[in-house]
């Protein structure tokens, strides 16, 4: 108790080889999906799966948190995920200052935001320092449930440091919170976090803060109101200051402790991590506890620049989920109550659509944490009534598709991980596959009775995939019947295939629920005294109905249309729909711009058909403006002679097209817009059907075609979602250069890998060719640098590249060490010449991890030159699973 939390001395100092600023600004990808420009990973202090992340936040970071070429700190803050696609976190900000405060500083936080000295900047993993103007040195540290912050002031009697509990990156300043100054040396409060990818959900989280020495003065903020007498305050844009005089001692520490449960339990938390005051025994006890893990891999040899990128890949990898549980093991469950988790550590945060490709595969195999984070995903599942989606803490947002979570469990258990109620997990998983009424796949329904999901080719492949996890799963524990039913359903993917395009495509599905609904991502309301400004912003809206709690009027003035599906007003049960927003006063107006469905990425097919729009004074006599009918445009612009108004209503009359059940949707084929597909176009989603590549290649006419056609897909490595090649730097793509193997040339997968690490990650900002998703594209980075990749979800079966490096000793999660050895390997050595696996020649191209689990050595003997006979006979490729 009281120390900082040290793991045990690390065996070599992997942490010099971390480079935190990888991924922190925009990749080389000329159409990347809305907010994954680049990594958008963060480089503050954090520890393995740590609780905080105390980082810097820029102004024109890609969706929130830094960006590397800002020349502005807008704040620290102690909340970030790893490379998520949407605004997120950025919780209680706060920032030093010197100088009087005098107004408060909720009416203008912008205008705090200071520069900074780039040559000041340095992080490594569990510290960060920079120097703002002014000479103000910031220093971060954690632990994993507390942050650590030293800073250095110039001489002053006005040195201060400003809390914001009322702003994050997601509601900048609508949220509420509270704050309370406790004696001369403590904060206390709490902020309303959450709101993830357009999400109305939110949850609290508590602080308790101290100081090293004595405030000089203090004060709290709410709203435009600054007082130094009133010491607590709760509400919307509220903070605290604390002052000090630093005229003879120019150092400020401040340690803070956080919960998701209590106050108390913050206090608790400080207390049994960080009782005391040494910052550099901190920062050497997080730097430890990330030599623990990045030494599970041991790599030999190997260039600086190499090593730098396997081992930053293998600390972003580590980085979330996150711990959720405080010291004293409560927890906060998917149903809003308090738990107490007995012997074990509850973790949240995943990014279900993103980590079933290969990430937990990886954790599964090199964490010993991997069994208590999958307990904690079926824990979700039992506490909030299905596995977990896409969470943020202990609430389920639902961005992207598919059936996540009955992947991650199946991943996870075919790796070796147990420890969790296996039964329930099955239960769980057959809910979610099986009950449209009760169920996180959307067009369910469509699914179990037309075989594809109407609208959509992508989802329905996701469900494919899902079903074919849930066979193996349910196999393996002896469930046959189930086992047979599922890999039955898995192969449902055939009834997307067209074989006049000789793609996979979306079809239109059953007019069902949510299918036939309205759909507006955004209404934009301009006017004549200021024509570029948006008079409908973050105005009250209304509407005849709402689909969901997550679907409401207000999503259409939010500003965004790229926050997901829910990022939208919809209405799926009024025969009259209509939706309106009250601009607050009367105004003179002249244009109205609709955002439709096709805006925000879901099919133009669901385009508002016909509508007119109309506006009033008193929002009872309306005024038509604008009649529409057969509209197919994603965004409809309506110009008008001026009117007077303060209200704009949309009444619609027709909310979709409705064509033919069954008919091929989104036709003409067209890459360059992603119509029925989930950031990405139908020649980049032919090939996720990695379950039964056999049996596509059978209807694409072969392996030789499908070999041409592979590379036709590799004539560019991060086209992004408007072009019909290879895109790295988003998922469902993940595990396509490793289809080679299948299609029985495995020397090809060998030379493209080399190629994607060789032109799309590299050192510095932009290197990483994508969002990160919380340790997805770093997974794909470090299976790829050893040498294989879980290429069928919901198996342990590893297809081979071959190594990068000349050795890799990969401790695994049950102790065992797997030794990767490769004669010759290096950048210029991207060839398989020969495999041998303790000791025996392999002609494979792909181990089961069950046969390595307990030990086991592959030694490689790698050239320059391909070597076509090794891995191309019939026997040698991946399986496939068929009916």
């Amino acid at each position: 108790m009281g120390q900082p939390d040290a793991g045990s001395p690390p065996l070599e100092d992997l942490a010099r080889h971390v480079d935190p600023f990888i991924g922190t600004d925009d990749s080389n990808s000329p159409f990347p999906v809305p907010g994954g420009a680049g990594g958008s990973t963060f480089p503050g202090a954090t520890v393995p799966f740590g609780m905080l992340q105390l980082s810097p936040d820029t102004p024109t970071a890609s969706p929130s948190g830094y960006r590397y070429s800002d020349s502005l700190i807008e704040h620290f803050s102690l909340t970030h995920f790893n490379g998520a696609g949407c605004p997120n976190n950025e919780d209680l900000p706060f920032l030093p200052h010197v100088g009087e405060i005098t107004t408060s500083p909720a009416a203008d936080w912008a205008g705090f935001r200071t520069g900074y000295d780039k040559e000041t900047e340095a992080a490594s993993p569990g510290y960060y320092q920079v120097t703002l103007d002014g000479g103000i040195k910031v220093e971060l540290t954690t632990t994993t449930r507390t942050g650590m912050v030293r800073l250095h002031y110039p001489a002053s009697k006005a040195a201060q440091l400003l809390l914001h509990t009322g702003r994050n990156a997601t509601n900048r300043d609508t949220r509420s919170g509270s704050v309370r100054i406790v004696g001369k040396d403590k904060i206390r409060g709490s902020a309303t976090a959450g709101g993830f990818c357009g999400s109305s959900k939110s949850f609290q989280i508590y602080f308790a803060a101290q100081f090293d020495r004595p405030f000089t003065a203090s004060g709290t903020w709410l709203g435009n109101s600054l007082s130094q007498v009133r010491t607590s305050v709760n509400g919307t844009k509220s903070g605290a200051f604390a002052t000090f005089d630093t005229s003879q001692d120019p150092v400020v520490q401040m340690k803070i402790g956080i919960s998701f449960v209590s106050m108390d339990n913050a206090e608790a938390n400080l207390a049994a991590e960080n009782a005391g005051w040494d910052f550099d025994a901190v920062r050497a006890a997080a730097r430890d506890r990330w030599n623990q893990v990045l030494n599970r891999v041991e790599i030999t040899g190997g260039s600086d620049a190499d090593l730098e990128q396997f081992y930053t890949a293998l600390y972003h990898v580590f980085q979330n989920p996150n711990v959720a549980s405080d010291v004293n093991g409560q927890y906060m469950g998917f149903d809003g109550f308090e738990h107490k988790a007995e012997g074990w550590t509850v973790y949240q945060n995943y990014s279900g659509w993103d980590i079933i490709r290969s990430w937990t595969h990886l954790i599964s195999a090199i964490a010993p944490e991997g069994p208590d984070i999958i307990r904690s995903m079926v824990d979700d599942g039992e506490k909030g009534g299905l596995l977990p989606f896409w969470s943020h803490q202990n609430v389920e947002v639902n961005v992207m598709v598919g059936d996540p979570g009955s992947v991650n469990v199946a991943n996870a258990y075919a790796m070796g991980v147990r420890g969790f109620d296996t039964e329930s997990a099955l239960q769980l998983m057959l809910k979610s596959a099986s009950n449209p009424e009760d169920t996180q796949r959307l067009n369910l329904s469509d699914w179990l009775t037309h075989h594809y999901a109407g609208g959509n080719a992508a989802i329905s492949l996701e469900y494919a995939m899902a079903d074919f996890a849930i066979s193996q799963y349910a196999g393996a524990l002896g469930d046959t019947a189930v086992r047979d039913e599922y890999l039955t359903r898995s192969h449902y993917w055939t009834a997307s295939w067209n074989p006049t395009s000789k793609l996979i495509e979306p079809r239109v599905g059953g007019l069902q629920s949510g299918a036939t609904a309205a759909r507006i991502y955004e209404v934009q309301v301009h006017g004549t005294a200021a024509p570029a400004t948006n008079l409908a912003l973050n105005h009250a809206a209304t509407a005849s109905a709402s689909c969901g709690d997550e679907e409401n009027p207000s999503k259409a003035v939010n500003g965004t249309t790229n926050g997901g599906y829910s990022d939208k007003w919809c209405d799926n049960t009024s025969s009259d729909k209509w939706w309106q927003v009250d601009l607050g006063s009367v105004q003179s107006i002249d244009k109205i711009v609709l955002h439709h469905a096709g805006a925000g990425g879901e099919s133009t097919a669901w385009n508002t058909q016909d509508f007119t729009l109309s506006v009033s004074t008193d929002g009872v006599t309306f005024e038509t403006v604008a009649t529409v009918t057969g509209n197919t445009a994603n965004v409809t612009t309506h110009d008008f002679a001026a009117r007077e108004a303060r209200y704009v209503k949309l009444s619609i009359q027709t909310p979709i097209k409705a064509d033919p059940l069954g008919a091929w949707a989104c036709q003409p084929v067209d890459p360059s817009k992603d119509c029925g597909f989930i950031e990405g176009n139908a020649f980049q989603y032919v090939w996720m059907v990695p379950h039964d590549l056999e049996g596509l290649f059978t209807l694409m006419g072969g392996h030789a075609e499908a070999d041409n056609r592979l590379d036709e897909l590799f004539t560019e490595l991060n086209a992004g979602t408007r072009r019909p090649y290879f895109y790295i730097g988003n998922e469902p793509e993940h595990g396509t250069p490793w289809i080679y193997n299948f299609a029985q040339k495995p020397w090809k997968t060998q030379a493209i890998v080399r190629r994607i690490i060789n032109e799309t990650f590299y050192g510095g900002p932009g290197g990483l060719p994508g969002n990160d998703d919380l340790g997805s594209t770093s997974a794909w980075l470090v299976w790829s640098y050893l040498g294989m990749y879980p290429a069928i979800p919901g198996t342990d079966v590893l297809v081979i590249n071959g190594p990068w490096f000349p050795s890799a000793k990969v401790h695994l999660a049950n102790g065992h060490v797997l030794t990767i050895e490769g004669e010759g390997a290096g950048p210029s050595s991207k060839y398989i010449q020969s495999l041998a696996i303790d000791g025996k020649a392999s002609t494979k191209t792909f181990v089961r991890f069950a046969d390595i689990a307990s030990g086991a050595t592959l030694k490689y003997v790698m050239g320059a030159t391909a070597n076509e006979s090794w891995g191309s006979g019939e026997g040698d490729r991946p399986p496939s699973f068929a009916p």
